[in-house]
């Protein structure tokens, strides 16, 4: 395996640079971090695998008092505007957390 040690990679000429051949794999370790920085765009234009759907979750409470949470079922579901309104709270994330009420009354987030 060889090892190329640079800085920066640039197009020799244009604008693109092209990575590979069709069919190539690139693997970015573990621990490893990829940075788009703001104003940047990212643009998919084939298959993006391991990631997880974007959820809304609304909470709020029932005349007992007791916690509900609304999800957008990750995206097959629609929250219109007077149900999102009615939540004390929202958070937008990644589908996949499941939600508990510890014995001190904290709202937990397991991932």
């Amino acid at each position: 395996m060889s090892e190329i040690k640079v800085n920066k990679i640039s197009p020799r000429s244009g604008t693109v640079v092209t990575l590979g051949d069709s069919g190539d794999k690139f693997t970015v370790p573990s621990g490893s971090n990829i940075t788009i920085d703001s104003g940047a765009t990212l643009i998919n234009n084939g298959t993006s695998t391991g990631l997880s759907s974007p959820e809304v979750y609304g909470f709020s409470k029932n005349a007992a008092g007791q916690l509900l949470i609304t999800t957008t079922n990750g995206g097959a579901d629609s929250i219109n505007k007077a149900t999102y309104a009615s939540f004390d709270d929202a958070l937008f994330a990644g589908t996949g957390f499941a939600w508990s009420i510890n014995s001190n009354g904290e709202l937990i987030a397991t991932i």
